[in-house]
């Protein structure tokens, strides 16, 4: 599991401690990129443990829109190639992505394993309102021939905002 935000660590490794998985589950402190060994800001929307709608390297929402940050700080982050290519993890059959906006980055820092056999699903969080986002990820899939199915996971009674995020 990759948490790079001070605010989640915490909540994680507990989750992990409670639920013992503290043998299965390695936590890498590191934000993943497309980009290779770099620093960056960690931009937090919020200052609250748990909360979501952080970016590593943008201040871009899950819909592609500009927010200022109530905190932030620079860390060290990579891309899946690096960790793959130089043997720091084993090859996962399983990838799922959820980070609030950069899930297309990321994607583009796999694309060396995106169409290697072992890798049998990728998930990924997409909201059609940010094309960039969107429309880059369904070409990467497409490319390395995963089909496409939508299920709807985020709904809100009282806010639409994610009413095109699946």
């Amino acid at each position: 599991s990759f948490e790079p935000s001070v605010n989640n660590l915490r909540v994680l490794s507990r989750n992990i401690y409670k639920n013992n998985f503290s043998k299965s589950i390695k936590i890498f402190q590191l934000p993943l990129s497309d980009r290779e060994n770099i620093f960056s800001n960690m931009n937090e929307n919020e200052f609250i443990e748990g909360w979501s709608m952080s970016n590593f390297g943008e201040v871009k929402n899950f819909e592609g829109s500009n927010f200022i940050p109530k905190h932030n700080y620079e860390i060290f982050g990579t891309n899946i190639n690096y960790l793959l290519d130089n043997q720091i993890l084993p090859f996962p059959n399983y990838i799922k992505i959820d980070v609030d906006g950069i899930e297309h980055k990321i994607l583009k820092g796999a694309n060396n394993h995106l169409s290697k056999s072992f890798l049998k699903s990728l998930s990924v969080e997409l909201n059609e309102n940010y094309p960039e986002q969107y429309n880059s990820v369904v070409e990467i899939m497409k490319k390395n021939n995963f089909s496409q199915k939508k299920r709807k996971l985020i709904k809100s009674e009282k806010n639409d905002n994610f009413s095109k995020t699946f």
